[in-house]
């Protein structure tokens, strides 16, 4: 094989590997959630409590209307969930790998709910 016949092949084929991977990358990755409505205020959370199925995605859709010092923060341990919170929509991504319950907190531990997880 000549050189230049050669070079001219290697570029193809990087060029083609290229436009590969920017296709794979660019495509829109659908997931199928299960999502959780629920909503935040100076009383609590409402509703506290919900039923999720074990290896599907939660979307856990959290619609503040009042910030407090203690709702300010949703804590879930088990999935490592520390977040700050604030009025308006917040999501909150995870998936559940266990039945079982899953309890959520504010910082404080005075406000709390759960999932039952099946």
């Amino acid at each position: 094989m000549r050189v230049d016949t050669f070079l001219a092949l290697l570029l193809f084929v990087s060029l083609a590997a290229l436009v590969g991977v920017f296709i794979i990358y660019n495509q829109e990755i659908s997931v199928q959630y299960q999502t959780v409505n629920m909503t935040v205020d100076s009383y609590g959370y409402t509703p506290n409590t919900f039923t999720i199925k074990v290896g599907v995605p939660v979307k856990w859709r959290i619609t503040v209307n009042e910030v407090t010092g203690c709702n300010r923060y949703l804590v879930m341990e088990e999935y490592g969930i520390d977040k700050e919170i604030y009025k308006g929509t917040n999501n909150v991504y995870f998936t559940p790998t266990t039945t079982g319950m899953l309890e959520f907190h504010c910082n404080m531990n005075m406000i709390k709910g759960k999932f039952i997880v099946k």
